[in-house]
């Protein structure tokens, strides 16, 4: 039996027996840990050590893990096209990702898009001058299912 301190509750977990040459798995405590395993070579003993370390969850993507994220509920509404979808963030007040969400969805990516606090997220169309505004809540909990009519939301994991 090997137990090691977990990163994000300071208690000692036992590792289950699969991932004791690495892996993840969800501690007592409910947070996903990655366990490493590594080796160190005794020189004088001519014999090998196991070292192993526990790491919180290495995330590619901010949704990748939306029930420990707050969720922006996002709406784009354009004169020809409206878009609604879900958003996972680190935070409550990570505008960023839900700007580069933004970006992703409009035709030319290079065009200002403007930050003003609170629940509001807006750009300039180039030659329209009024602003778009979109806006989102923010909740705790899981993405919902893709639906039909959402064809330019992010792939989902």
């Amino acid at each position: 039996m090997i137990e090691l301190q977990c990163p994000y509750c300071k208690e000692d977990h036992e590792i289950p027996e699969d991932c004791e040459y690495g892996g993840e798995f969800t501690a007592p405590c409910g947070n996903v840990v990655e366990v490493e395993y590594d080796e160190q070579y005794d020189e004088e003993a001519n014999d090998v050590w196991p070292l192993y370390f526990l790491h919180k969850k290495r995330m590619t993507h901010p949704w990748e893990d939306p029930n420990l994220m707050p969720l922006y509920h996002v709406l784009l509404e354009t004169r020809d096209l409206m878009v609604s979808y879900e958003i996972a963030t680190n935070d409550y007040d990570y505008a960023e990702v839900a700007m580069a969400h933004l970006r992703e969805r409009l035709r030319d990516p290079h065009v200002h898009i403007h930050y003003g606090g609170g629940d509001r997220i807006g750009y300039h169309p180039i030659g329209e001058g009024k602003p778009v505004v979109l806006e989102w809540k923010v909740t705790t909990g899981t993405l919902s299912e893709k639906s039909t009519n959402d064809e330019n939301a992010p792939p989902r994991p």
